[in-house]
């Protein structure tokens, strides 16, 4: 689920969930991939969200996310800049 946030210009991953025997199959990283096209055909420029397990940080990371330990609250803020990705988005094959 991504919430849309036209004013300040992004969109904020609230959750993206795949069942245990469907992982580690390229589907979560499709649907990101498919999700952040949808964003930039919006105009929107950035996407992020709030990741509180260290385990999915390799997945952000492999997907150009840039990652932000935030210190007091215990979890990670992940941020990447679309118009920066879109070319090499545009060469996956979904």
């Amino acid at each position: 689920m991504i919430e849309l946030n036209k004013r300040d210009n992004c969109g904020f991953i609230q959750g993206i969930f795949i069942e245990e025997e469907y992982r580690k199959q390229g589907i979560g990283k499709n649907l990101l991939i498919k999700a952040e096209n949808y964003l930039l055909s919006l105009g929107l420029k950035t996407i992020k969200a709030d990741v509180r397990l260290n385990i999915f940080l390799e997945f952000y990371k492999t997907l150009g996310y840039d990652i932000i330990r935030r210190k007091n609250i215990g979890s990670y803020r992940i941020i990447k800049n679309l118009e920066k990705s879109k070319d090499k988005n545009d060469e996956l094959e979904l």
